[in-house]
């Protein structure tokens, strides 16, 4: 849950660094069912709770971006170059 106080600049920046050593930006990830693959383009993160989101958009096609929480990203998605997430 969000605090009180506002967090810092410096603060925000260590949650979105923090997002990106565990889903990293620019690998390809692979969705367990579907077995699409789709590239990580960034992160982002949820005003109203600070969760970190996962930017993401398919490999193939079109560009559109999706987003979901690292968490639901790290159980629904696998590396597309078969490593274990760290």
């Amino acid at each position: 849950a969000k605090s009180m106080r506002r967090e810092t600049q410096d603060e925000l920046y260590l949650l979105m660094q923090q997002a990106n050593a565990h889903v990293p930006k620019g690998r390809v990830i692979r969705h367990v069912k579907s077995g699409d693959k789709y590239m990580v383009y960034g992160h982002a993160l949820r005003e109203y709770d600070l969760a970190s989101l996962v930017l993401y958009a398919p490999v193939f096609g079109p560009v559109v971006v999706f987003s979901r929480p690292l968490t639901e990203v790290r159980s629904r998605f696998v590396l597309a170059d078969g490593v274990d997430w760290e």
